[in-house]
């Protein structure tokens, strides 16, 4: 691929974490793609190749590292945390959270003291 062969394949990457880290909770790949003026199936496989993962995989790990993050405020709600990171629906947010870190928020909470 002419990109990867060049090196800039790493540069997106870069530029795919730092996005992430800063858009967990609204970021999109028609986004991302649009602000490195990539097209979105384009950039869909080059996260891939990269990390070999899906953009909605590195979204979803995003938010959870954040999600850990605002829990670690015992005065931060989890509804609202939910909220914070993207999610509509806390018990869907509760539910990944669970998948991810194999504890639910509350349990996550309790260990972080």
């Amino acid at each position: 691929d002419y990109y990867a062969s060049r090196g800039l394949g790493d540069v997106y990457k870069r530029q795919v974490l730092s996005y992430l880290s800063q858009n967990y909770r609204e970021g999109s790949l028609s986004s991302l793609a649009e602000s490195l003026y990539l097209n979105p199936s384009y950039l869909s496989q080059l996260i891939k190749q990269k990390t070999s993962k899906t953009f909605s995989d590195l979204l979803g790990e995003a938010r959870m590292k954040q999600a850990a993050l605002f829990l670690k405020d015992p005065d931060t709600k989890i509804y609202n945390i939910s909220n914070m990171i993207g999610y509509v629906n806390p018990n869907n947010f509760a539910r990944a959270f669970k998948a991810y870190w194999g504890v639910t928020p509350t349990e996550y909470r309790s260990h972080e003291k």
